[in-house]
């Protein structure tokens, strides 16, 4: 069972942004299966590896439509989204460490808390920018 469901209330208004944070809701809800299921770190580290590419991914795309749009929160977004990555990869580190036995928790709360808060925080920021660039081009 899901623990994070997809709603309109984390829609940035571009398909493209909700169809890569859907995708990220997956891999999240993936990582607490597993952790459920009393996944070893390594099947955990899978999951989690690809939480980290995706997000690398979706960052670098979610940055580049901010600049497209002339979003003046661009740096602010991109330092967040460093801080981010930093964060996820000593929850990596740590994972792979094997030394902290609640890392699987630790980490699960932190992608949890992450993902949604920052959608419906920092991203909800770029939405209208971004929604009232894609009409002033269709105008």
């Amino acid at each position: 069972m899901p623990v994070i469901k997809w709603s309109d209330e984390f829609s940035v208004r571009h398909a493209d942004m909700d169809r890569q944070h859907q995708q990220l809701f997956d891999y999240v809800n993936e990582f607490y299966d597993c952790h459920d299921r009393g996944g070893d770190n390594r099947t955990l580290l899978g999951i989690f590896d690809k939480v980290v590419k995706y997000a690398g991914s979706h960052f670098a795309d979610e940055e580049a439509l901010m600049e497209r749009a002339g979003f003046e929160g661009v740096r602010r977004h991109k330092i967040i989204h460093q801080q981010l990555v930093k964060r996820v990869l000593e929850l990596r580190a740590e994972l792979v460490a094997g030394a902290n036995p609640k890392i699987g928790v630790e980490i699960r709360q932190f992608l949890k808390h992450w993902l949604t808060a920052h959608i419906k925080g920092v991203d909800m920021n770029y939405a209208e920018c971004v929604a009232s660039d894609r009409a002033a081009k269709v105008a």
